[in-house]
């Protein structure tokens, strides 16, 4: 039986990604694969000055106001645990990759970073998303809070308590395989591993926390209010409340 679909992006974006795989799949093989991706940052550099623009890391948008992480209400040890991230992000930032470094210094900016989001229980006990901004010292709000439980967003009898809270680490891998070819996947993932393991390292004494790479996406992309296909969650960290 043959089986039809509907594609709903347009013939512009389909070119532009059979230009790119051509693109890469040629560069692949050549000798001078470097100077073929500072030729392609040029010249999208080059583009942004024509349109009189700035080249500049992808900014999501809310309908709601955000707050700092000072006054959000919080589970126990979340709000300190941010406090220690925007610590440690402002003390000892992450250094980029030497390959992704150059490429700043021809295009004049790095690749988007990764986009982070806290999902915790709320005084009601219901469950409130949160998108962290400016190194964790600012929450923006993703939506109202609604009930959900925290385990269905894992295999049944991989958590070992009940989760306050869950960090999720996301991505937009089409982005960054505009920018970066198929290795901007190979980025993606490695941006997550460093981000993950460096939030579990400021988790603080008072709680229990456990990186955690098994969930599932359609569910947690949907929570995080993320199409799964461009945009998606690739690592998480459980909080649980330490007995």
């Amino acid at each position: 039986m043959n089986l039809k679909f509907n594609d709903w992006r347009s013939d512009r974006e389909l070119d532009e990604e059979r230009l790119s795989l051509v693109y890469h799949s040629g560069s692949a093989h050549h000798p001078e694969l470097d100077v073929l991706l500072r030729a392609r940052m040029k010249m999208l550099s080059s583009l942004f000055r024509q349109m009189n623009g700035q080249a500049a890391a992808a900014k999501r948008y809310f309908g709601s106001l955000s707050l700092p992480t000072s006054e959000a209400v919080l589970p126990n040890g979340l709000q300190e645990w941010l406090h220690a991230y925007a610590e440690a992000e402002d003390t000892m930032p992450s250094r980029p990759f030497e390959d992704v470094l150059r490429l700043k210094e021809s295009a004049g900016f790095l690749p988007d970073e990764l986009d982070l989001y806290v999902i915790c229980r709320t005084e009601e006990n219901e469950y409130a998303c949160y998108h962290v901004e400016e190194n964790a010292r600012v929450l923006q709000p993703c939506g109202r809070p609604w009930v959900v439980s925290l385990e269905e967003a894992f295999p049944p009898g991989l958590l070992t308590g009940t989760p306050q809270a869950i960090w999720f680490a996301a991505a937009n891998l089409h982005r960054s395989h505009k920018l970066l070819g198929e290795r901007g996947y190979r980025y993606s993932l490695l941006e997550a591993g460093r981000l993950t393991e460096k939030i579990q390292s400021c988790a603080p004494q008072s709680v229990s926390a456990a990186p955690i790479a098994t969930f599932y996406d359609e569910r947690v992309n949907e929570w995080l209010g993320l199409d799964g296909l461009y945009e998606a969650a690739l690592s998480a960290i459980v909080m649980y409340e330490k007995e």
